[in-house]
């Protein structure tokens, strides 16, 4: 990482130790970074990143993925909020499952921009959660009670139905015969 940040710019070489709060790099501390502190290392960190993203992105297009955006903590939230007010040529996913305290001032923050399109993806139904099934076990007709059963304990969530099906499936409480 270090030599390719290097190979674009080789002043970034004292911002380096910034990264650390992003990613496990292991850069040393140098004079400059080591006296950052709290609110003015947050803002170079900012700073650094949606500079290096957008020399790196010049030209070209980039999708930068945020899963399971519910544990992201407030720091990351205002990082990723200025990466994408700022950074020009990236397009930013966001997903996440329903918040577990309040929703993250930045991310309604997006949303109020409209730097973000929230599209919510909703627990299925009774019927889809049988589908699912279906194709999970590749079979055509699934006992209504396993399908309440898996719906039920799930509330229709796709992620957890998947996972119960694969689970009961291979401890042998769920048993595909003659097709269903």
């Amino acid at each position: 990482v270090q030599k390719q940040i290097l190979e674009i710019n080789p002043a970034w070489e004292r911002l380096l130790p910034l990264l650390n709060n992003v990613l496990p790099l292991g850069f040393p501390e140098n004079e400059i970074t080591s006296q950052m502190e709290g609110d003015v290392k947050a803002r170079n960190l900012h700073k650094f990143v949606v500079e290096l993203l957008n020399t790196m992105a010049s030209g070209k297009k980039y999708l930068i993925i945020f899963d399971d955006a519910h544990w992201i903590d407030k720091a990351s939230w205002a990082l990723l909020f200025e990466i994408a007010n700022l950074a020009t040529h990236i397009k930013i996913i966001i997903s996440h499952r329903p918040f577990p305290e309040s929703i993250p001032k930045d991310f309604v923050k997006l949303k109020d921009n409209n730097v973000c399109l929230e599209i919510k993806l909703e627990n299925f139904q009774r019927s889809n959660t049988s589908k699912l099934i279906s194709m999970l076990v590749g079979v055509n007709d699934i006992a209504k009670e396993v399908v309440s059963i898996i719906h039920d304990r799930t509330s229709g969530q796709p992620f957890f139905s998947e996972e119960l099906v694969y689970s009961l499936l291979s401890s042998g409480w769920l048993l595909i015969k003659n097709d269903s």
